[in-house]
């Protein structure tokens, strides 16, 4: 029986609504008065590691720099990506701390009631890595070549120090096992809409105030 020759076809590739993982850089150390306010905070159990139990660390003062770092990573994001036409912003809503040790992990999630999502990295080590999911994932598997964000079930990338990593809230994601010693410590948070979205013409209208 002979095998059917596959034909090298010339096509322009076109990817239609691909998802922006956006990585940003905190261009300098973590201070001495942050780190010894993530470090002592109480903490509680989570499904395979822990989180911090208050989960508005950023409307603290020590970390107001860190807050405003991230708001306007979070809206230089919305605004390059989804080019919104009136005034309408993100603002960051819940925001809590996550210590992973070894042997520990984070178990794959998505962030509800939220926009954009984002991770800080406090410390880390050399393996740490967070893993998202491919959202457009087919109900078969086969055999191939090689992997690309096409046709891969997932995609991990590697987490650095100083590090802000945005993403669509409904995009999820996990964190695997963690092999080295030391504690990974991550500052995570949510966002909302702030200011008017929607069309009225459409009665789609939605007017968010909030902080």
């Amino acid at each position: 029986m002979n095998k059917r020759k596959l034909v090298s076809l010339e096509f322009d590739k076109i990817d239609l609504f691909p998802t922006t993982v956006a990585n940003f850089k905190l261009g300098r150390d973590f201070t001495d008065d942050e780190m010894s306010f993530i470090d002592t905070l109480d903490q509680r159990g989570n499904e395979f590691n822990k989180t911090s139990t208050n989960s508005y660390v950023l409307e603290e003062e020590v970390l107001s720099d860190l807050k405003q770092f991230c708001t306007d990573a979070v809206n230089d994001y919305f605004y390059k990506v989804y080019k919104p036409s009136e005034d309408v912003k993100l603002v960051i809503t819940q925001s809590w701390v996550n210590y992973t040790n070894t042997n520990e992990a984070h178990h794959k999630h998505f962030h509800p009631n939220s926009v954009l999502s984002g991770v800080l990295y406090i410390q880390t080590q050399s393996d740490d890595k967070i893993v998202f999911y491919n959202p457009k994932d087919l109900p078969y598997e086969f055999k191939k070549i090689d992997f690309n964000f096409t046709n891969s079930p997932s995609w991990w990338l590697p987490t650095g120090k100083a590090s802000l990593l945005l993403f669509p809230s409904t995009l999820e994601h996990s964190v695997p096992r963690k092999e080295t010693f030391g504690t990974r410590i991550s500052l995570s948070f949510n966002t909302f809409w702030n200011g008017p979205i929607g069309s009225e013409n459409s009665l789609t209208r939605l007017i968010v105030s909030g902080r």
